[in-house]
């Protein structure tokens, strides 16, 4: 009764940015699945899902690093600090792609022997797909925690574009 619906409706255009950020992430993610499907078929389906979902481990702990610093990004920028705005997005940056080549390194050398154990060695580990994996995350892994602090101050209009 009490509500301004004119208010409601002027979050709509930012939540949608939002959703379009994961809407691509999803469209990235399950066209590669379907494109491959359709290109080689269901062995390399397998195959290709098993190595992706092991690799994202790494993303999907990494992006806590730079998701817990999300509220006080938002508060520095809010208090127009730049100097430590800046010097908690290096942090967060160095600390995100050391660790990244800590764990990209782990599972170069020893992704076979988790991959096995985790597939119970029903699969044949391709070690130069998995390495291609590997890059594409160390750079996705750079692009997702330098696209943190737009969404974290509500500066993602143009992310959610591309």
């Amino acid at each position: 009764r009490d509500a301004d619906f004119s208010f409601g409706l002027s979050f709509i255009k930012p939540s949608f940015h939002f959703f379009l950020i994961q809407l691509g992430q999803a469209f990235s993610l399950q066209g590669t699945v379907l494109l491959v499907g359709m290109l080689m078929g269901p062995v390399q389906v397998v195959l290709f899902s098993t190595m992706r979902t092991m690799v994202n481990l790494i993303r999907s702990f990494l992006d806590q690093l730079s998701h817990a610093a999300w509220p006080e990004m938002t508060r520095l920028d809010a208090q127009e600090d730049m100097d430590k705005f800046l010097a908690l997005f290096r942090v967060i940056l160095r600390s995100t792609l050391m660790a990244a080549i800590f764990f990209i390194t782990i599972f170069h050398f020893y992704g076979g022997y988790i991959y096995n154990f985790w597939l119970r060695k029903t699969l044949p580990l391709e070690q130069p797909v998995m390495d291609l994996f590997l890059i594409y995350m160390a750079q996705f892994i750079f692009w997702l925690t330098c696209s943190h602090p737009l969404q974290a101050i509500n500066r993602h209009h143009t992310l959610a574009k591309t």
